[in-house]
């Protein structure tokens, strides 16, 4: 599957989009002005009826553009998040007891995890009984991902994640990038047919008489009418817009969650349980006209849905399908809440030093609205369930080594994969990096040195800046580097998420924490400095508005390309001697020029590693596979992986914003599971 080719054709679907967004407003804008000049005309005469044209024009559609305008502001500002709660959605906390819930989180962790994509905010629309989900959102680090209580409620787990995997792949492959700048538009359109409704609502009677005259009634009832007339008419156009851009992204979608899952078996069974739903599962939001194409199913019926035709959908995954819909009552008896969660109906593992269970803890924590971090997020967090001597990263086993990657979508294996990372960290400490407390304790403690000389100092240096306290960041940093090291970086995705869990404002300051530590070079603290960069990359880009570059072309950026590739060459397995070697390799497999040198000494400095990775990230997608490709060339040319390569190219790969799946273990080797022996 081609999924670049996609995403150029795409960008011609958005071009018509545009086009009929367009048409649509202005059909709408010369109806309105004629209607009125009319009116005017017959009542006042045409010198009245043609000045009416002239202002009716330009006012009508300037009030649209600002209908627009101010809903791309809200969009913009508020991303995903915004648009998941305008739709009526309620946030899951992470460490929910609610069995339904927790299903759905394990299913997301799984998914995150296995296709290097972050786990995106959940939302639930509890008020919507039919079977949907939707994705949106800037960019993975600012998406967010709602379901409906009927798709909790009437999928099975197989069901769901098939789902779920579907859209995921929207989020990694851009979709909710143009989606979600759509709904602007689509909505200042939209936003006509609006008015109108609100204007006949008005009219209803209030009791069993109106309190309006017949006049006000006449008037008010004819201007929504029309008001709602013109709005359909603009609203034909931007349904066709909306397919135009939307009905390919969901074949190649549904593609994609099977090849996520290797099932289509389950991805057929729930579109055949939306359609055995049929009219029950049309969406009851107010704002489903304007963001259906958002959605995994259409809300509509109509010739200008959103996506394809449900019947084409299941045929394309079950061609044996007898094109009958299940019964409803088969549908709702279906129902299968997995009870294996080891919840028990009791309360989650209390965490010494925190209020009450992690779950509570993570719901008490106020907004924050200036530093430092420790008044807000408490100094005494004392921990027990690693207590004691600081534990550094622990180091690969002997013969631990990994698969050479290969780009593209996640498979099957890797989503077993990483149930199986998933299933070999403990529950508690699963449930500490899900509260923002923990986790933000946890990675701020990580960041610091490891080297015991100088540890202490810096645990101070970092006390001050966080505002925790040393010991309780040194204690919070052993829940993750105490396991074993292929948990590690799983663990860190788990923590970042509860990270852009909290306001922008301490993001932005935590941003500024991380860069104050005392940098750290990759040739002495490989793991730090991966750890640094995966934080700083993610709570920045989750501050992303629709406005970053991905337009620039490798072969411009071939001395940043050498920088990063001569540190990649310094850990190929095979030792410095084959350093060299593997610096051509990277640029013979990236398409690159011979260089003339290979940047070593003060040009592999901190500063100019993230300066060159910072602009490799705005690079376009061929350019990033290029580029990531030349470094998995370095890494491999002995032909075998070990622990820190399959970390650095995910590393680099993620720097430049290309997910990567996990690097899965080499026949013959395994991942160690929970704490360290």
């Amino acid at each position: 599957m081609d999924f670049h080719a996609h995403q150029e054709h795409a960008k011609e679907g958005t071009a018509r989009l545009i086009f009929l967004l367009c048409l649509g407003t202005m059909a709408m804008v010369l109806t309105l002005s004629v209607l009125a000049s009319a009116w005017f005309y017959v009542r006042l005469g045409a010198d009245i009826g043609t000045k009416v044209f002239l202002v009716a024009a330009p006012v009508s559609a300037a009030g649209i553009l600002l209908s627009a305008v101010v809903k791309n502001a809200q969009v913009r500002n508020g991303g995903g998040r915004y648009l998941a709660a305008s739709l009526g959605g309620w946030p899951i906390d992470f460490n929910t007891r609610d069995q339904a819930e927790r299903q759905l989180v394990n299913i997301i962790e799984e998914i995150s995890i296995a296709s290097g994509v972050p786990a995106p905010t959940l939302f639930v629309l509890r008020d919507e009984p039919g079977i949907n989900a939707f994705a949106a959102g800037w960019n993975s680090d600012n998406a967010a991902i709602g379901v409906t209580h009927g798709a909790l409620r009437h999928l099975t787990r197989n069901e769901l994640q098939a789902v779920i995997a579907h859209e995921f792949s929207h989020i990694a492959n851009g979709d909710t990038q143009v989606k979600t700048r759509v709904l602007g538009w689509v909505y200042g359109i939209a936003s006509v047919a609006i008015l109108g409704k609100i204007l006949l609502r008005s009219l209803r009677p209030t009791g069993n008489k109106f309190t309006a005259d017949i006049r006000a009634i006449v008037v008010i009832g004819t201007i929504g009418s029309v008001l709602v007339a013109l709005g359909s008419l603009g609203t034909w156009f931007a349904r066709r817009g909306q397919a135009a851009i939307s009905r390919e992204r969901e074949h190649l979608a549904d593609a994609s969650a099977v090849e996520y899952t290797r099932d289509p078996d389950s991805l057929a069974g729930a579109l055949l349980k939306i359609g055995a739903l049929g009219e029950q599962n049309q969406l009851l939001t107010p704002h489903a006209e304007e963001a259906a194409h958002l959605f995994f199913e259409s809300p509509f019926t109509t010739s200008h849905a959103t996506h394809p035709p449900l019947t084409q959908r299941v045929l394309a995954l079950l061609p044996s399908w007898d094109r009958r819909w299940p019964e409803l009552q088969a549908v709702k008896q279906s129902v299968n809440i997995r009870h294996d969660i080891s919840l028990d109906g009791a309360a989650l593992p209390e965490i010494p030093g925190l209020p009450g269970s992690s779950a509570e803890a993570a719901q008490r924590i106020p907004g924050i609205s200036s530093t430092p971090l420790g008044p807000i997020l408490g100094t005494s967090l004392v921990l027990g369930a690693a207590a004691g001597a600081h534990a550094t990263p622990n180091e690969p086993g002997p013969g631990q080594l990994f698969e050479i990657p290969q780009l593209g979508p996640p498979t099957s294996a890797h989503i077993d994969h990483a149930r199986h990372l998933l299933a070999n960290i403990p529950q508690r400490t699963k449930d500490f990096l899900h509260t923002r407390q923990g986790a933000v304790a946890a990675v701020v403690g990580l960041l610091v040195s490891q080297d015991p000389a100088i540890r202490p100092e810096e645990l101070g240096r970092a006390g001050e800046l966080s505002g925790f306290d040393a010991q309780s960041l040194n204690d919070a940093s052993t829940v993750i580097s105490s396991l074993d090291r292929a948990l590690q970086l799983p663990c860190v995705d788990i923590a970042l998420h509860s990270i852009r869990e909290t306001p922008d404002d301490f993001q932005q300051a935590l941003v500024e924490v991380v860069r104050n530590f005392t940098t750290s070079s990759p040739d002495t603290d490989l793991f730090r400095w991966m750890l640094r960069r995966v934080v700083i990359r993610h709570l920045t880009d989750g501050g992303d508005d629709g406005s970053m570059h991905d337009d620039r072309n490798l072969n411009s950026l071939h001395r940043e390309a050498a920088v990063v590739y001569s540190m990649v060459a310094l850990f190929n397995s095979a030792g410095p001697a084959a350093r060299d070697d593997a610096f051509l390799a990277a640029h013979r497999s990236a398409g690159l020029p011979r260089p003339s040198e290979i940047p070593t000494g003060s040009a592999m400095s901190v500063g100019n590693l993230d300066a060159a990775l910072d602009r490799l990230s705005e690079m376009s997608h061929d350019s990033r596979i290029a580029f990531v490709e030349g470094a998995i060339a370095a890494i491999a040319m002995d032909g075998k992986i070990d622990i820190d390569e399959a970390e650095l190219i995910r590393v680099v790969a993620d720097s430049v914003r290309l997910p990567l799946p996990p690097l899965l273990p080499a026949t013959g080797t395994k991942i160690a599971g929970g704490l360290a022996a």
